[in-house]
């Protein structure tokens, strides 16, 4: 699914592509910093380096994808909620200086030590 039409929505705060299973490439969301809530649960997503600027996202919902690399979220001070249910995410040390994290859901990870 070809994001790019979204690119120039500047002011858009939610975007819920949840079983959206074309969408693979998150690059056209990398300017959108407005941006507060994410969903992306059940697509075809790996490649979260392009969430890595989006400093005003609140909430991601990564359940069911393929992201594994939680490193370019390090940066996002202002996330509070974090969906990475059913996914094969094993690593959670790039989550460990997001001191505004509220809610982490890790049912069905391969996360064996916190």
């Amino acid at each position: 699914m070809d994001l790019s039409p979204l690119i120039g929505l500047q002011a858009l705060q939610s975007l819920d592509l949840s079983d959206c299973g074309g969408v693979t490439d998150l690059a056209p969301l990398a300017g959108l910093q407005g941006l507060q809530s994410l969903g992306l649960r059940r697509t075809w997503v790996t490649d979260l380096a392009p969430l890595a600027r989006l400093q005003g996202l609140q909430s991601l919902d990564l359940s069911s994808t393929g992201a594994t690399d939680l490193g370019p979220l390090a940066r996002l001070q202002g996330l509070q909620n974090l969906h990475l249910s059913d996914t094969v995410v094993t690593d959670l040390t790039p989550l460990a200086r997001l001191q505004g994290l509220q809610n982490l859901h890790l049912s069905g990870t391969g996360v064996s030590d916190l």
